[in-house]
């Protein structure tokens, strides 16, 4: 996920420009219409949902130093465990081969 500001190629995923996109606008004007209103809602709810989580994340981190799953992730910053999104693991190592 990536704010307005950065440009929309691979590895990035930014709303669409010239659309609504900010939760408060919705409430205000209604429902989304369109693929690129609903596409902009989704990714303003995904983004508060990242931005409201990161500091009981970071406390959590700092507080757990004996946590395996982060000492996993710190051991392999690019790891993907197989049982995290099971089918889009398995279909990257079917593009990988």
């Amino acid at each position: 996920m990536a704010d307005a500001g950065y440009p929309n190629e691979y590895g990035y995923l930014g709303p669409y420009k010239d659309e609504r996109y900010h939760l408060q606008e919705f409430r205000r004007r209604g429902q989304p219409c369109g693929r690129e209103e609903v596409f902009n809602h989704a990714h303003s709810s995904l983004r508060n949902v990242i931005k409201y989580s990161m500091p009981l994340h970071n406390y959590i981190r700092r507080k757990l130093h004996d946590d395996e799953v982060f000492a996993e992730y710190d051991r392999y910053p690019n790891l993907i465990r197989d049982d995290f999104l099971p089918d889009i693991v398995a279909h990257s190592d079917i593009q990988g081969s």
